[in-house]
């Protein structure tokens, strides 16, 4: 008679497959299984359909409420651990075995395992450092939740469905103690070991030149300096960023210049210090803020301006109030540069005409570079008129006439002071001729002084006599061998009675 194939039993969760011929070789290499998991046991027959019965036989003979080929356990448990046996039932056929097979189920704890993964060779980890630390579980991990302790708190510090826990930004608070453990439901996987996390500080700085606030156009350097372990290093990777983007990353250079600075320039900036396997540090934020710089053109006179007239360009930047000239100015008509790199902000047209309409512009040349431009001014002349004098035009004759008249005035003046001194020395020579005479006294040591009456002509015999002095200023006292030198004479006024006309 031909005997039928034994049956085979297989155990889902171990994926191993047990058969008449390895059954016991297999049943001695099996994995475990761990608390939480789900457990299916499979029991294979070389006769599809019948009955199956199943037992557990340790740690006592036990009858399993199952029929079917598969027997599953639900989140096992320590106590489910156990040797089990499946077989045909005995009415499926006569001549098919019933000797069933054995395997033994043993449900372990959950062990956890926590690791730490950086991205520095020698593990160290610095402020601001990214880190990731990974929670391993024993067994299926399908509807466990993963639990970051610190400092062996009973509290979770973190607790997540997945099991690697990214730090983005570490700080010195952060140092401690961690470990991990999975949770599902009432149940629990054992602690992890314990990692130490050591979070080293390091000494960056950052400096700008000039110090903020700052206006447009204005050259802006950023410095970044670092200091570690009371000794600065070398082999370093420099990075500024600006509201937390990255502006700049170099090796070779820690300065970052910005030539000609811009409003959209505002902002918080940083740097950052990369050491191979040393990490990497950032300094304290800066703000920096940018100014807007305003230009302005205006232009006088105002409204109307003829031909003729004197036209003047004023050009001013202002920042928050404040202004300053000293810059260059350049000044622009129709955008054709009319007057260039000037630190004088006035530009000025003496006589004005037709062909200086146009739209005026100025522009202020910025510390850094480049230029900042004004207002536009639109300046339209028109022609002179012949029935008035514009007033620009008779400001400007005005000013060349009043020369001439001051001229013309002094003039007069003089000729009128010239005439006063030829009249009164006449009068003089008249007086010593027929009046008084001076005499040198004989040691010529003093003038004297004598008075004599004008005799009159015989047409003025009836005429009182008319008095006329002399006063003259002689030297008290005459050197020997030097000659007498004469003073100045001075003249007393000319008594005329009444009556009488004075002599001419």
């Amino acid at each position: 008679m031909k005997m039928a194939r034994a049956l085979d039993l297989i155990i889902w969760f171990t994926v191993v497959i047990f058969s008449a011929q390895d059954a016991e070789e297999s049943s001695q290499n099996q994995k475990p299984a761990y608390i939480g998991d789900n457990v299916t046991l499979d029991c294979l027959s070389a006769i599809s359909g019948g009955k199956f019965k199943w037992q557990k036989l340790s740690p006592k003979v036990e009858n399993l409420n199952s029929t079917g080929s598969t027997y599953t356990i639900q989140s096992v448990t320590a106590s489910d651990s156990g040797t089990y046996k499946c077989e045909t039932d005995k009415s499926v056929s006569h001549y098919i075995s019933h000797a069933g097979r054995t395997v033994t189920l043993t449900v372990q704890e959950r062990k956890a395992r926590l690791e730490l993964i950086t991205s520095h060779i020698d593990g160290s980890i610095f402020e601001r450092d990214q880190i990731n630390m990974t929670c391993y579980v024993d067994g299926d991990p399908v509807g466990w939740t993963y639990e970051l302790h610190m400092s062996e708190r009973v509290m979770s510090y973190k607790s997540q469905m997945e099991r690697t826990f990214t730090f983005n930004c570490m700080t010195l608070s952060q140092a401690g103690n961690y470990n991990c453990r999975a949770r599902k439901g009432d149940l629990y996987s054992n602690f992890s070991n314990l990692i130490h996390i050591h979070v080293s500080a390091l000494n960056v700085t950052l400096t700008a030149f000039p110090k903020s606030p700052m206006k447009e156009g204005d050259s802006l350097q950023l410095v970044c300096t670092w200091m570690g372990n009371g000794r600065s290093s070398s082999n370093l990777t420099y990075s500024f960023l600006r509201n937390n983007v990255t502006v700049k990353k170099s090796s070779s250079s820690s300065v970052f210049s910005i030539k000609e600075i811009e409003k959209n320039h505002t902002g918080n900036y940083t740097c950052a210090v990369e050491s191979p396997g040393r990490g990497k540090a950032y300094s304290d934020d800066i703000e920096i803020e940018v100014q807007a710089l305003t230009v302005t053109l205006t232009v006088a006179p105002g409204g109307s301006v003829m031909e003729g007239d004197c036209l003047t360009l004023n050009c001013t930047w202002r920042v928050n109030g404040s202004s300053s000239s000293k810059l260059n100015f350049s000044f622009w008509r129709d955008c054709v540069s009319v007057k260039n790199d000037s630190d004088f902000p006035v530009f000025s047209i003496q006589e004005i005409n037709k062909s200086h309409s146009g739209n005026y512009t100025c522009a202020v040349e910025l510390p850094g570079g480049g230029q900042k431009y004004s207002n536009t001014v639109n300046v339209q002349i028109q022609a002179l008129q012949v029935t008035g004098i514009p007033g620009g035009a008779g400001l400007c004759l005005l000013l060349l006439i009043l020369p001439l008249l001051l001229l013309l005035c002094a003039y007069h003046r003089i000729q009128d002071l010239l005439c006063a001194l030829w009249r009164r020395r006449r009068r003089t020579d008249e007086g010593r001729a027929v009046g008084n005479v001076i005499t040198e006294a004989s040691d010529g040591s003093q003038a004297a002084l004598q008075t004599e009456t004008f005799n009159m002509a015989d047409e003025t015999k009836d005429v009182p006599e008319v008095i006329y002095s002399v006063l003259g200023d002689f030297p008290k006292s005459k050197k020997i061998g030097k000659p007498l030198v004469h003073s100045s004479l001075i003249y007393s006024e000319v008594r005329v009675p009444q009556g009488l006309s004075p002599p001419r």
